[in-house]
């Protein structure tokens, strides 16, 4: 339901008679309806009853029998205590075949002391709905996430399906954005291991879809179980400026610049040499029996890093072990842990990233006093040199824009800079429990 006309005039604080006509957003009026309109004036509530409700018979029966679509209401006076000021907020509601409530805004724009034009501003009800989909509208929300339309039958859809199931990736946390059950924006949330989940939106072509890929995600975000997730991200490419407005207003944090650089690996970065960093440092290879000294090195390396700094004491210490060994292909023999003594100085972990012959750093970190001796350059030698003995060619790695120094080691180190991307957090609760929400499979 709409207001279609609304008519004022007046001066100063003289009473204003407003002529108001009601209709549907089809173009139908509102015949043989009782309409109660709730005005709030500076705080005072004003019921004004019109419509059909306080005529004569004979009028009513005029009114019923009118040929003109429209219905018009006219209310009782109307004395403009504050001009130009957001005076009226009205409910309009209908008895009888109209059930719906429309919200509306009336603003007076007009000089201070003058009446002379009245202005109508409403917000529709949201008629978007937001649905974790199921079934064909799954396949369908998928299609609008990879291709931008929503079909399940592109060939796309099968492809990420059958890659996703390979992979063992749960692609079931799918969300929708549905006006007329058409999908308008799609949501994935696929979760990983260290209580993680990365988001994947469908594309925002311009800002009017802003709003709605920001409710679709913060609907989607909201029903999540923080016992399970921790951390929701996204990364966004240099000219997804529209997504990025999403994340923000669905509630995502800036995490930072992430700057992804890489090196080819050649047969001179082959040695046979063991990593030496000294008589007083001892290297620890990952086990489950060493697994308190690499959290406690992991832990030593965050203190004043200039690594992602705004994720530190989110996730428990376990958690992002499990994150880091679920990056890639683990093997605990490329996992290093550095002690002097009793006293962690720093770790480097390498994965090897599957389907290709890569290896990617997934962590290098070294604590203060173990920072500005050289072994940040000793590792990344001892890197090159096991990507070599892998027999691949390439190794990889992202770092935070912000860290300076983990940047000039890497570029000394022959490491050319690649892509730029924007990474975004949102942060659950633990005491967040997953929510019923509504799903829709067909």
């Amino acid at each position: 339901m709409i207001i279609t006309r609304l008519v004022g005039h007046g001066v100063g604080q003289v009473p204003v008679p407003l002529d108001i006509a009601l209709g549907t957003a089809d173009g139908n009026g509102l015949r043989g309806s009782i309409v109660e309109v709730q005005l709030v004036v500076g705080g005072d509530d004003l019921r004004l009853g019109g419509g059909l409700a306080g005529r004569s018979d004979d009028e009513q029966s005029q009114h019923r029998n009118a040929k003109s679509r429209d219905f018009h209401v006219l209310l009782p006076i109307l004395t403009v205590v504050a001009v130009g000021y957001d005076i009226v907020k009205p409910s309009v509601m209908t008895h009888n075949c109209y059930q719906s409530l429309l919200t509306c805004k009336i603003f007076l724009g007009c000089p201070m002391a003058t009446l002379d034009s009245t202005m109508l501003d409403y917000e529709k009800p949201d008629a978007m709905r937001y649905l974790r989909v199921h079934g064909p509208m799954h396949r369908a929300a998928l299609g609008m996430l990879l291709t931008g339309k929503p079909d399940s039958t592109d060939p796309a859809v099968k492809q990420f399906v059958n890659f996703a199931n390979q992979q063992d990736m749960n692609i079931d946390e799918c969300w929708a954005a549905c006006h007329l059950d058409l999908i308008q924006a799609s949501l994935l949330l696929v979760p990983s291991a260290g209580k993680t989940c990365m988001a994947f939106m469908s594309s925002v072509p311009a800002r009017k879809h802003v709003q709605t890929m920001g409710k679709l995600v913060a609907n989607a975000c909201q029903v999540q179980d923080g016992k399970q997730t921790r951390i929701i991200q996204a990364l966004l490419e240099a000219n997804q400026r529209f997504e990025l407005l999403a994340l923000e207003e669905a509630g995502f944090k800036h995490l930072a610049h992430l700057i992804y650089m890489q090196r080819y690996v050649t047969a001179s970065d082959r040695t046979s040499e063991k990593l030496n960093l000294g008589d007083n440092i001892t290297v620890y290879n990952w086990s489950e029996n060493n697994r308190q000294r690499f959290a406690d090195a992991i832990l030593a390396s965050y203190v004043d890093t200039l690594d992602c700094p705004a994720l530190l004491g989110v996730r428990d210490i376990n958690d992002v072990i499990a994150g880091h060994m679920a990056a890639g292909e683990f093997d605990p023999s490329r996992w290093f842990a550095l002690y002097d003594g009793d006293t962690p100085l720093g770790v480097m972990l390498l994965n090897r990233i599957a389907h290709r012959s890569a290896l990617e750093l997934v962590y290098l970190g070294l604590a203060p006093a173990a920072r500005g001796q050289g072994l940040g350059k000793k590792l990344m030698q001892h890197a090159m040199n096991i990507t070599a003995q892998h027999n691949a060619c390439q190794i990889l790695m992202a770092v935070d824009q912000e860290n300076q120094p983990a940047r000039k080691l890497y570029q000394r180190m022959g490491f050319a800079r690649g892509e730029k991307k924007t990474a975004m957090i949102y942060i659950l609760d633990e005491k967040q429990n997953a929510s019923a929400s509504c799903d829709v499979s067909a």
